[in-house]
């Protein structure tokens, strides 16, 4: 059984590691500390597994557990049954451990910043049917350096806070960074975990989605509608 592979730390402390062996997960570097994971399964990888790799996750201290590649959907599904199979939650959607799911993630090297909730202060990506590409190692601490998109935005808030979709003009009030991105717990939401990332004037939500997209949330109308394919999408129509 190999260790994870340390990766680096972001702005924010928060430590990176990654590996393919996901026995390795039952005994991390961190010991018992709580920890988000990131699960991308490559399409080859047997089901046995991908299911063992989940479970070892589920039954560890995470907090946040995300699923890529291979049928993401259907593997974020999976874990939601098993936190309930394993006694961690009592009904799907209980939040524990919090799930979502990226189909646009196929490799590591799609991996972005924003592409996370969680707030712990490690991470750990599992690759399950593969190995670690090179290329993200090498490329890795370039990423965890770029700066959260929101932060420049805000820097910008008293000029720029004009946001267009079809024939809506919304003027924004406020921007949450990134840091401060909690899932949103309201009786009026029934879809899939969300994080509020800005308000406009007439204090409807601008969320982020769980598989990276934004949407606009109209209390008036109690709808939402897709406004952004993801953060940086958002932040570069900002006038």
């Amino acid at each position: 059984m190999s260790q994870p592979v340390y990766l680096g730390c972001d702005l924010r402390g928060r430590r990176y590691y990654a590996t393919s062996d996901y026995a390795s997960v039952g005994s991390p570097p961190w010991g018992t500390a709580q920890f988000d994971s990131l699960v991308l399964v490559v399409a080859s990888a047997m089901v046995a597994n991908v299911e063992n790799a989940l479970r070892t996750l589920v039954a560890a201290n995470t907090d946040w557990i995300y699923t890529a590649g291979f049928q993401a959907k259907l593997w974020h599904d999976r874990v939601d049954q098993l936190s309930v199979e394993m006694g961690r939650q009592s009904h799907v959607g209980d939040g524990s451990p919090m799930t979502a799911w990226f189909d646009d993630i196929q490799s590591l090297d799609q991996w972005e910043m924003g592409s996370t909730f969680g707030n712990s202060s490690y991470f750990l990506f599992v690759v399950v049917g593969g190995d670690i590409p090179a290329s993200f190692r090498i490329s890795f601490l370039g990423v965890v350096e770029q700066p959260d998109p929101i932060e420049r935005a805000l820097a910008e808030l008293r000029s720029h806070r004009t946001f267009r979709h079809g024939r809506r003009t919304m003027t924004i009030a406020c921007l949450i960074r990134a840091a401060d991105w909690t899932p949103l717990d309201a009786p009026w939401w029934h879809d899939k975990q969300v994080c509020i990332i800005g308000v406009d004037l007439d204090g409807n939500l601008f969320l982020r989605h769980c598989d990276g997209t934004i949407w606009y949330w109209d209390h008036r109308l109690r709808a939402g509608t897709l406004v952004a394919m993801d953060v940086r999408d958002f932040v570069s129509r900002i006038t």
